[in-house]
């Protein structure tokens, strides 16, 4: 089945229609637990936990009614195991499991996971080439009938067979890739859907700021021509004019924001050419400020009360790139407070980290502290403690 989905939003160029093809929800599954023999239905139960995790993507929320999860067992009898509708926004999990569900379930293989959702409720924000978020207003199908349920399922085959056995809790994790799943075009009456159209487009990260000037390194360069350039740096001019955005935020943001070690997007225009000292004047421009991904390990300090603390993480990347390649030179309040990758002052917000032992390796994505503000260096919006990640 393949859904559509519109939203009309007015832009310089003239109307648009976002139109996002769903090509039947794909999602995956992890497994672990539940092991044991599986020869067969017995009347003992077993408990199985249910979460849900999701791929990157640029959807600022897709929250749908769950109505249902049930699993099939290899006889075919069918186990409801969500007693309730639940809401959910896929789009907060990307690189997070969340927990969605534990159930009781009659011994036996399970081989097949259905999950129902509703979308006549549904709250889908997708941003848009500037950052934006653009509202979803319309689903329709390829008929175009509206669209109010769709049911998604995964097959549980061979040794990702689901093992319910008594005293063993079993894990099913359900990966929903939304980004694969989904494709998003302007209309051809619209704004070109290539990056930036008729300007020039730089992605990176951050790894220096003075003034309103940026070092954007490990760049990718679209030429208004067409041509796509690789290079190791490029200088990029900001402005008070200068639009800007961040990712999953609808908040407003200014060139202030714009921090060292953040990943950004930034649509301007190039007024040289010379390879080696590429220039990009993003004063009638726009940046985007994209998640930023740190590698480490969290610091323990010992002696401190856990909650009085931020976490603090020994950066060994940022972005995929080792962090000694950035200069964190007027990122703080002061001099004294410039972000120190080694003790690296992470903001947690709700996430819980207390279970996360000192020295365990961390994978965190979020946003940089506005720069000249730090400290906190850091605002996570996800933290994997890859210990606890099953092998």
């Amino acid at each position: 089945m393949i859904t559509k989905l519109y939203s009309d939003r007015q832009r310089m160029h003239g109307q648009i229609a976002w139109r996002l093809c769903l090509a039947v929800l794909i999602m995956t599954l992890t497994l672990s637990g539940g092991g044991g023999s599986g020869t067969g239905d017995v009347s003992d139960t077993g408990e199985v936990i249910v979460a849900l995790t999701d791929a990157e993507g640029d959807f600022a929320s897709y929250t749908v009614d769950v109505l249902s999860l049930t699993l099939t067992k290899a006889n075919g009898a069918v186990v409801e195991t969500l007693p309730l509708s639940t809401r959910v926004d896929f789009a907060r999990y990307t690189d997070l499991t969340e927990f969605l569900t534990a159930a009781t379930l009659p011994s036996g293989v399970y081989v097949k996971g259905t999950m129902v959702l509703d979308y006549s409720a549904a709250d889908i924000w997708v941003e848009d080439a500037g950052g934006e978020a653009v509202k979803v207003d319309t689903i329709i199908d390829s008929n175009g009938n509206p669209v109010t349920q769709l049911e998604v399922s995964v097959q549980l085959e061979d040794r990702k067979q689901l093992t319910i056995v008594p005293g063993v809790p079993a894990h099913l994790t359900l990966d929903f890739d939304l980004q694969a799943s989904n494709s998003v075009a302007f209309d051809p009456a619209g704004v070109p859907s290539v990056p930036g159209g008729d300007v020039d487009v730089v992605r990176g990260s951050v790894v220096a700021r003075a003034g309103n000037s940026l070092r954007v390194k490990g760049v990718t360069l679209f030429r208004r021509d067409g041509t796509i350039i690789f290079n190791d740096t490029v200088t990029v001019e900001l402005a008070d004019s200068t639009r800007v955005s961040k990712q999953l935020s609808m908040e407003p943001a200014a060139i202030g924001d714009v921090s060292v070690g953040q990943r950004v997007t930034v649509f301007g225009t190039v007024n040289n050419r010379d390879v080696t000292a590429l220039v990009l004047d993003a004063a009638s421009g726009y940046l985007r400020m994209e998640l930023s991904s740190l590698q480490g390990t969290r610091v323990d300090l010992v002696g401190f009360p856990e909650q009085t603390l931020p976490l603090v993480v020994n950066v060994t990347s940022i972005n995929g790139r080792n962090a000694g390649l950035y200069d964190f030179t007027g990122t703080g309040s002061d001099t004294a407070s410039d972000a120190d990758p080694f003790n690296y002052e992470v903001n947690t917000g709700a996430l819980d980290v207390a279970a996360i032992a000192g020295d365990a390796p961390l994978a965190v994505r979020g946003h940089v502290t506005p720069f000249g503000q730090a400290p906190l260096d850091f605002d996570a919006q996800t933290i994997v403690d890859r210990n606890a990640i099953s092998p």
